[in-house]
């Protein structure tokens, strides 16, 4: 017998345990009082294994897909990159990323999908270019907010 949360596919065949796959946003909207807790853990991070692989998106030194996702969200980090607005991204950058650039960036992307959808490396490529000081971690930080944006 299992003990499962059909909406997030994640089950336990021991029934002690309960596990949830929620947005940490929403943890406000768990019952949590019927439950009888003894301890809550929270997994806020990914790991080694999830960054190096090229499927998952989450790193700028392989040529995967822009893709980011890391459970509940409907939208990719491609979506948000070649769909968005530039006032829309700029305002990512500058809120996540704290980019004092944001707006060159937000912009050369807007012009650059024109021509072709940006991927992972051309992304890369946009934001060091657009940097007015080059320096080391730039792109890892822009890297970092899209990261937050999906929740």
């Amino acid at each position: 017998r299992s003990h499962c949360d059909w909406s997030s596919d994640v089950c336990s065949s021991d029934l002690r345990f309960l596990f949830k796959n929620k947005k940490f946003s929403e943890i406000n909207d768990l019952d949590l009082k019927k439950e009888k807790i003894k301890a809550v853990i929270f997994d806020l991070g990914y790991s080694y294994t999830q960054i190096k692989d090229p499927k998952k998106g989450l790193s700028f030194d392989d040529p995967g897909e822009l893709n980011m996702k890391m459970g509940l969200n409907n939208f990719s980090a491609k979506d948000v990159i070649n769909k968005l607005n530039a006032k829309d991204l700029e305002k990512i950058f500058k809120f996540f990323g704290e980019e004092k650039d944001s707006k060159r960036i937000a912009y050369k992307m807007i012009k650059e999908r024109k021509i072709k959808e940006i991927d992972t490396q051309k992304l890369v490529k946009i934001i060091e270019s657009s940097k007015r000081k080059k320096s080391e971690g730039g792109t890892t930080k822009l890297w970092r907010q899209d990261k937050v944006e999906e929740d």
